[in-house]
């Protein structure tokens, strides 16, 4: 599914974007969190929810500004999920 929104997006916008399957001893979050500090992260990752804490701290991830008439177009349980400290990070 992924495959298929990356050259959906990549025909749309022009810009390449490809799908990279993480497996092996390190977790999704340690490879980011490496990459990020390398000046060579990801512009996407997906991760489960509990991770976004840990990445914040790590400075891997940076918060994203929302209205809260944009926070509202979301299920409020969903912007709860990727708050941490306040911030949302999406």
């Amino acid at each position: 599914m992924l495959q298929e929104v990356s050259k959906k997006f990549t025909a749309d916008n022009g810009i390449p974007a490809n799908v990279q399957v993480i497996s092996g001893s390190q977790t999704v979050q340690s490879q980011f969190i490496t990459a990020s500090r390398a000046g060579a992260r990801p512009d996407l990752v997906i991760e489960a929810l509990d991770g976004i804490g840990n990445m914040v701290q790590n400075g891997a991830i940076d918060p994203v500004l929302m209205t809260d008439a944009k926070k509202n177009v979301f299920l409020k349980t969903a912007i709860d999920g990727v708050t941490s400290n306040g911030q949302v990070h999406v």
